[in-house]
């Protein structure tokens, strides 16, 4: 599927005249394409329609968020998810559990003028 700047530059070319050749090999594709694109903008059709096809973590996703929420590790979630008939990657699952997770360690980098703050030196 091509993307809207393609369609865009079909369109563009198209409306300066110029024809269904030289416009496929100005950008790159057959003419087949180009007579395609033209014939779904002309019937209305503005950008391709693109299919949104689930991940395959989808299912899972509210397992997870409960037990990321018991503070397991993305390892431990793994094993469980395999054992339910889990096909995806660990990857993908740490990948998802760090996109969730609650808590996260803050520090706080505290700036002090020199001498302010006693500092230990070895001694010698």
């Amino acid at each position: 599927m091509l993307r809207i700047a393609m369609w865009t530059t079909i369109k563009t070319l198209w409306d300066l005249g110029y024809n269904k050749t030289r416009i496929a090999e100005t950008v790159g594709c057959s003419r087949k394409t180009v007579r395609k694109i033209l014939k779904r903008l002309q019937q209305g059709q503005i950008e391709p329609k693109r299919e949104v096809v689930p991940g395959i973590i989808e299912p899972y996703k509210d397992l997870i968020s409960a037990r990321v929420s018991q503070e397991l590790t993305a390892k431990r979630i793994y094993q469980e998810l395999k054992e339910k008939g889990y096909a995806g990657s660990y990857e993908t699952v740490k990948r998802h559990c760090s996109k969730i997770k609650l808590t996260k360690d803050v520090y706080m980098h505290n700036v002090t003028v020199a001498g302010e703050e006693a500092q230990g030196l070895p001694r010698t």
